[in-house]
Formats: C-alpha cells, structure tokens, sequence
C-alpha cells in the first residue's frame, strides 16, 4: 500500500488539467490518514485547512486499497457501508472518476 503523500502527488498529478474547476473533498482512510483535495487550486493537502470542504468521504484503508486495484466496486461499498460521503455528491462523483486508476 503506498502511503498517504504518494496518493496525493498522484491526485495532484491528475488535477492539473483537467475539468474539474471547483469544490473541496475531504478523504479520511482510518489508519492511513486524511486527504484534502482542492480542485479549484489543483492542490492536495495531507492536514484538514480551515473551513469546510464540499464534501466528506470516509473509508477504511482495506477498502481504499480495492479500490485502487479494482476489486472494490465504489458503487457496492457505498451501498455496503464501506465508504460514507456527506456532502455534495456530484463533486465526489466526478473526483472519483478522475482518481480512477490510481
């Protein structure tokens, strides 16, 4: 499992350029860490800033790891209790398919 600033260089990585302009996504993975994904200034943080972010997603570390490899389906965990996403849906939504592959 790589660790919690590879998975943010390579979110970063995929940000810039791509069409996702604005919204804020705060990713917390019990036992790894937390994530605070910028898309309006293509920046990833590895602390929670002030402020609320758009939208909250919450997962363990077993279920971020199926989801890189593809064994998790994002959609089953979801419905599964695996991940909790509070907040703006169609901001982790289009996150989401950015992030695919990594």
């Amino acid at each position: 499992m790589a660790d919690i600033a590879d998975i943010a260089e390579k979110i970063r990585a995929k940000l810039v350029g791509s069409d996702l302009q604005k919204g804020s996504v705060l990713v917390c993975v019990h036992g790894l860490g937390e994530l605070l994904i910028d898309a309006s200034t293509c920046e990833v943080s590895l602390d929670r800033q002030d402020g609320n972010p758009d939208a909250t997603v919450t997962m363990d570390i077993d279920t971020l790891q199926g989801l890189r490899e593809g064994t998790v389906s994002p959609t089953f965990a979801v419905m599964m209790g695996r991940i909790s996403i509070r907040g703006d849906l169609d901001l982790v939504g289009k996150l989401a398919k950015l992030m695919k592959g990594l």
